[in-house]
């Protein structure tokens, strides 16, 4: 049914459901959280909004919400190294 040759705004104009893309959601909710502080939440290395992630201080799969109380910035290598661990 979908093929790249068919535009997203074609597809929503024929009333198919396209779901919103989540790598802009997440760049927009780094954004956020950067204009707040622009340090990871775990050692503290400078970030950006290219090398930001966003990290779930109590994780999903232990209960936690994407929420942005539960959200925090973290670098690649300490998001890696905290997987679904809970860190306080």
């Amino acid at each position: 049914m979908y093929s790249p040759a068919v535009s997203r705004a074609f597809l929503r104009s024929v009333g198919v459901f396209i779901p919103p893309r989540r790598r802009r959601t997440n760049r927009i909710l780094r954004a956020k959280l950067i204009v707040s502080d622009s340090c990871c939440y775990y050692c503290g290395y400078s970030l950006t909004l290219n090398d930001s992630t966003l990290d779930h201080v109590l994780p999903v799969s232990k209960g936690g919400t994407n929420r942005l109380d539960n959200l925090v910035l973290a670098c690649y290598e300490c998001n890696q190294e905290k997987a679904d661990k809970i860190v306080w």
